[in-house]
């Protein structure tokens, strides 16, 4: 197949080795309190979801990277404190 010019940065890139993701942005869970203003100004949470691997494996990697995170967290307020 002959593709001029112009559509030759159609193609996909099949050099590029990391997998396709995709990023979205989640509203904080609502509370009880609605009325409360920390509750309305809790920034949204960015996720990154691989397109290629299922619901689970998502939710897995997500979770484990917060828990990462947290320990982290804990880690350094002990050093810290």
């Amino acid at each position: 197949m002959h593709l001029g010019k112009e559509a030759r940065h159609l193609l996909p890139c099949t050099s590029y080795s990391a997998p396709p993701t995709l990023q979205v942005l989640l509203a904080p869970p609502d509370d009880e309190d609605d009325g409360d203003e920390e509750a309305l100004t809790r920034p949204a949470l960015r996720v990154t979801l691989d397109v290629n691997s299922s619901a689970y494996a998502n939710a897995r990697s997500y979770y484990g990277q917060t828990k990462a995170a947290a320990a982290k967290t804990s880690k350094t307020l002990e050093a810290a404190g």
